[in-house]
């Protein structure tokens, strides 16, 4: 990186320097983020992730290979449908191994080196870690957990990865507490895009009896629900799930693991498709029969507190919404936050250029239309999205009646 600075992150670039020191040479000139590079076994070679273009752009990053002495680079992965992960070479340097997420799943591929189409290796129902390779790379490692088993260390034979044999057994007291079942559920937008979540039902679940629901929004924007044990504090809907709730996970348009196309979805569109996309999967799970209309939360934190405050001022449909280290007022965000190039990607302006967008897309535009009660959580070291962003919603709905909490949680950061 250029500097310390984490908004620099996106400048990365890839070097080589001989072992008894001399001046680094730059491998590639590109002017998006270049990472994670892996020598070839023959050592004339070097894998790594690359985002052509503009550093601040939103989207995928890919696998190229380039000589070690610089020079043109070859994209390996170009056309595949989903963001590939670091490389391992085989022995023989023909094959690269990678893991990626794919929906509300992760998997291992590989592909040619020469470039092709990628081969998914496995067929996990839930989330495996970047896999650990034997030696001789017929054997990898990983762990995997789904929605209703903590992680665990795996094995699996590279030639037939679609079996894994489980080593471990961390968390055997998981056995014996009541968690709710979970599914994958599909609804279409306002627009006809399709998307989908994660539900948790709630424990002893009956069909036809409708629950109280909570909507977990995640992060990023460009994050993404999986399918994996959800036991932070972030997410903890087996919790929910033991006192009767049910807990809706949706992945709106901009989440990281559709494709390209949907990850870009709502570039200068924040607030608009990706709220139409929660609300009518809760209207989906209403109108089959699960989630009590008149008893429905939601929650989130960072790009999720974002659509939790923006919501509060949208819809009075919930009887309460936790915002957590939410972004409120974007002109206010983007002068004091750590990553503004963040912003610059998705806005494709600078708030000075184009206010009326950053006008539009902040909830404390439309603060007195409020009603909702609402918690509001927040660490007083965050750098990410700063505290006064907490602040100005806390007053704006303090100023206007509606019920609110603050909570600092001193020395936290994002």
């Amino acid at each position: 990186n250029p500097t310390p600075k984490a908004d620099d992150g996106n400048l990365t670039d890839v070097y080589t320097v001989a072992s008894e020191g001399g001046t680094p040479k730059k491998l590639v000139e590109n002017e998006g983020p270049d990472a994670a590079p892996r020598w070839s076994p023959d050592g004339r070679s070097i894998a790594y992730l690359t985002r052509i273009g503009k550093a601040a752009a939103v989207g995928y990053l890919q696998l190229a290979v380039v000589s070690a002495d610089g020079g043109a680079p070859r994209m390996v992965t170009a056309g595949f449908a989903y963001q590939a992960g670091p490389a391992t070479w085989s022995n023989d340097g023909e094959t690269i191994y990678f893991s990626s997420a794919v929906r509300t799943t992760s998997q291992l591929f590989s592909v040619p080196t020469a470039g092709g189409t990628p081969k998914q290796l496995t067929s996990a129902k839930g989330v495996l870690s970047p896999a650990s390779f034997s030696r001789d790379r017929s054997t990898f490692a990983v762990t995997f957990q789904d929605m209703q088993h903590a992680a665990d260390v795996h094995v699996g034979a590279t030639a037939n990865a679609a079996t894994l044999t489980r080593l471990t057994d961390h968390n055997p007291q998981i056995r014996s507490l009541a968690l709710g079942k979970s599914e994958v559920v599909h609804w279409k937008s306002k627009d006809g895009m399709e998307i989908e979540g994660i539900l948790v039902y709630p424990v002893d679940y009956q069909p036809g009896k409708r629950y109280p629901m909570v909507a977990e929004i995640h992060g990023g924007p460009a994050g993404s629900w999986m399918e994996n044990f959800p036991g932070s504090w972030v997410d903890p809907a087996h919790v929910w799930a033991g006192r009767g709730w049910a807990v809706f996970f949706p992945n709106p348009r901009g989440s990281s693991s559709y494709g390209e196309k949907f990850l870009r979805a709502n570039i200068k569109d924040w607030g608009v498709g990706d709220f139409r996309d929660i609300q009518t999967g809760i209207d989906n799970l209403v109108a089959k029969g699960i989630a009590d209309s008149t008893k429905l939360a939601q929650s989130g934190w960072s790009y999720g507190g974002y659509m939790t405050a923006w919501t509060l001022t949208q819809t009075n449909r919930f009887k309460a919404v936790m915002v957590g280290a939410g972004l409120t007022n974007l002109a206010s965000m983007y002068g004091t936050n750590d990553i503004p190039r963040t912003l610059d990607g998705y806005f494709e302006s600078e708030p000075w250029n184009d206010p009326a967008q950053y006008t539009a897309r902040s909830a404390m535009t439309y603060i007195k239309q409020a009603k909702t009660p609402t918690l509001i959580e927040h660490g007083q070291a965050d750098q990410r999205v700063p505290i006064g962003q907490s602040q100005e919603l806390y007053l704006g709905l303090k100023k206007n009646d509606v019920p609110v909490e603050l909570v600092f949680f001193p020395r936290e950061p994002h």
